[in-house]
C-alpha cells in the first residue's frame, strides 16, 4: 500500500486538525513534505521551474510573509496544485493568518487539492512534529513490500495531459528505487537520463558495452565509481523496440521484486505512451537546450538528427492562463517557415518555444510585420518574443531565463503590443534595477515628465507612452491606439516638446523621455 492524505489525518500530531477544502484529494498518495519557507507564487516559479520530477509533496505554510494577501495565497495554491503538489497544511491560523478566506477553499476544491487547517490560534504547533510524523509514516510504508506500479500509474493518469507521460513516469519511479535511471533504445542511444539527488544533476553515466551487465542478469560495480551498482533490464514492449533501462544505485542493491517492478512499470508505460514517445524525447531536447546541457543535448540531438549549431534565433509564445491550439502553433510556424528554417520547437511548461536559423535585416523586418498582421498576436493575453543573433546555448539560456524573469512587467509596459525583441525584456529589466537605487535615483529618472504630471496634463503624458512604447513613434499608429485624429497627436506631440524641451522621436534627448515612461508604467502597475 501507500500513504494517503487521508493517512495524514489520521495521525497523532494532525489532532483537532480541520480539513477545509480538496476532499477528493484525500486519496493522493503523499511521498515527501516541503515547508514553504516564504510562500511566494512567483518564486515557487523558479523553485519547480528546476524540477524535473513530479513528487506527491504536502506543503506546510503559515504563509508568515504574507498572511492577509488572499489573491497571493490563492495564487500559491493553484501553483502548487498545477505542479503536482497534493495538498497544504496551514499553521498559526487565528494568530499570524487571521482566517482562511473563502477564496482559498474554492481554489483548494478546483483543484483536489487538500487544504488542512491545524488547530487555530495555537503558536506552540512546531513544523517538526508534523514533518516527523508523516516522514515516519512513509518510511514505514516503504520498508514494507508491496507494488508501486499502480499506484504510479494511478497518479500520473491524474495529471495534466501534457504530464502525462513516459518522463514523468521515469521521474517518479528514480525517487521510489532512490536511483538514477537510464532509458536507451536498442543501440543504447540514452532517451531519457535521470540522476537520484545522491548524484550530481549534470552528471552522465557511461554505456560503455564491454563495462555492462548481462540484460536482466546480476548486477555489476559500475567502473568509474564502484560504489555505484548497475542493472540491466530488458523493456519487453509491445513493438520489442529493443529498449532497455539501466538503473545506478549507490551503495545499496536492489531486490528482485523492486527490479521486476520497475520494467514492468516502464513497459507499461511505453506500451500506453508509445505514440507519443519522439514527441517527448523532442521535449527532452528543448529542455536541453534552454537548460545549457551539452552531453544531454547532443545525445538527444544525435538521436533526431537536430543540428543544434544551426541554432541563431528563438521564438517563445508565451501566454499566461492556458496552453496554445494547435492551430496558433501551427500558423506561428508556418509564418516564420517563410523566411528562415524551424530547427526544433515544441512546449516547454507553459510556452511554446521555435528554434530557427538566421534571419538577415530585410527578411527579420518582413516576418516581423507579418506576424503583427497575424490573427495569432491579436488574440488576447498572447505576447511573442524574438530573440536573434545567439551565439550559443548559453546565450539561449541566458535569454530564456530573462524572458521568464521580466515577461509580466514587460507586458504591462507593452501593453499595447503582442510582439517583442529581447531589446524589450532587457530593457526592463534594467529599468526594474534601476529602481532600486532608491528615491533620489528614482527622481532623476522622472525627472524629464514631471511638468507633464505637475500641469496635469495627463491626456500628454499618456500621448507621449503610448507614441514611444506602443506605436514604436508612429504618429499614425498612435492616433489609431488612442481613437485620435492624427493631427491632434501632432498637437499633442508639439506641446509636449514644449513644456519638456525635448522633441519626441529626436536623439538624444527621447532616450531620457524613454526610460521615464517605462519607469512610470512600472510604477503604476
Amino acid at each position: 500500500m501507500s500513504v494517503f492524505v487521508s493517512d495524514i489525518l489520521k495521525l497523532p500530531v494532525m489532532q483537532g486538525a480541520e480539513l477545509l477544502g480538496g476532499k477528493s484529494g484525500l486519496s493522493k498518495i503523499v511521498s515527501a513534505v516541503t515547508v514553504l519557507e516564504y510562500a511566494d507564487p512567483e518564486l515557487l516559479h523558479e523553485v519547480f521551474r528546476g524540477k524535473d520530477y513530479y513528487r506527491n509533496e504536502i506543503g506546510l505554510t503559515g504563509f508568515c510573509n504574507n498572511p492577509e494577501d488572499v489573491e497571493l495565497q490563492v495564487a500559491c495554491i493553484r501553483k502548487m496544485a498545477a505542479e503536482g503538489e497534493v495538498g497544504l497544511i496551514l499553521f498559526y491560523v487565528g494568530s499570524i493568518m487571521p482566517e482562511v478566506d473563502p477564496k482559498l477553499i474554492a481554489a483548494a476544491d478546483e483543484s483536489d487539492f487538500a487544504l488542512i487547517c491545524m488547530p487555530r490560534g495555537n503558536l506552540s504547533l512546531r513544523y517538526s512534529d508534523v514533518i516527523y510524523e508523516i516522514m515516519e509514516l512513509i518510511f514505514k510504508d516503504q520498508g514494507a513490500q508491496h507494488s508501486f506500479v499502480y499506484d504510479i500509474l494511478d497518479y500520473v493518469a491524474g495529471l495534466k495531459k501534457d504530464q502525462r507521460n513516459l518522463f514523468t513516469v521515469l521521474s517518479m519511479l528514480k525517487d521510489e528505487l532512490t536511483a538514477s535511471l537510464v532509458l536507451t533504445d536498442a543501440s543504447h542511444n540514452v532517451l531519457y537520463h535521470m540522476n537520484w539527488r545522491d548524484t550530481k544533476t549534470d552528471y552522465q553515466f557511461s554505456l560503455e558495452d564491454d563495462l555492462l551487465p548481462v540484460a536482466d542478469g546480476i548486477p555489476i560495480r559500475y567502473e568509474a565509481d564502484p560504489s555505484y551498482w548497475i542493472y540491466r533490464l530488458l523493456i519487453r514492449d509491445k513493438r520489442n523496440t529493443g529498449t532497455e533501462l539501466f538503473i545506478f544505485r549507490k551503495n545499496e542493491t536492489l531486490e528482485e521484486e523492486q527490479r521486476s517492478q520497475a520494467a514492468e512499470i516502464v513497459r507499461l508505460a511505453v506500451s500506453i505512451w508509445d505514440d507519443r514517445q519522439g514527441e517527448e524525447v523532442i521535449a527532452e531536447l528543448i529542455r536541453a537546450i534552454l537548460n545549457d546541457e551539452p552531453a544531454k543535448m547532443r545525445r538527444l540531438a544525435n538521436l533526431f538528427q537536430v543540428d543544434v549549431t544551426a541554432i541563431s534565433s528563438m521564438w517563445v509564445l508565451h501566454k499566461d492562463d492556458d496552453r496554445f491550439s494547435k492551430k496558433d502553433v501551427k500558423e506561428l510556424k508556418d509564418i516564420i517557415s517563410q523566411y528562415t528554417n524551424v530547427i526544433v520547437e515544441d512546449y516547454y511548461e507553459n510556452d511554446y518555444v521555435i528554434f530557427s536559423g538566421n534571419l538577415n535585416y530585410r527578411d527579420e523586418q518582413e516576418l516581423r510585420q507579418g506576424l503583427t498582421e497575424s490573427g495569432i498576436l491579436k488574440k488576447s493575453g498572447i505576447a511573442l518574443i524574438y530573440c536573434g543573433n545567439l551565439a550559443n546555448t548559453v546565450s539561449v539560456k541566458s535569454a530564456y531565463r530573462m524572458i521568464c524573469k521580466n515577461i509580466h512587467e514587460s507586458c504591462h509596459v507593452f501593453g499595447n503590443r503582442s510582439l517583442y525583441t529581447l531589446n524589450d525584456i532587457s530593457y526592463i529589466e534594467e529599468c526594474k534595477s534601476v529602481m532600486e537605487q532608491g528615491e533620489q535615483h528614482l527622481e532623476q529618472i522622472l525627472e524629464p515628465i514631471q511638468c507633464l504630471e505637475e500641469c496635469r496634463q495627463n491626456e500628454f503624458l499618456e500621448t507621449l507612452a503610448v507614441y514611444l512604447l506602443d506605436a514604436e513613434m508612429s504618429v499614425q499608429r498612435t492616433g489609431e491606439l488612442m481613437y485620435l485624429h492624427k493631427n491632434m497627436v501632432k498637437y499633442r506631440l508639439q506641446r509636449i516638446a514644449e513644456l519638456t524641451g525635448i522633441r519626441p522621436g529626436e536623439m538624444p534627448g527621447t532616450i531620457r523621455l524613454y526610460k521615464a515612461v517605462v519607469v512610470k508604467r512600472l510604477l503604476d502597475r
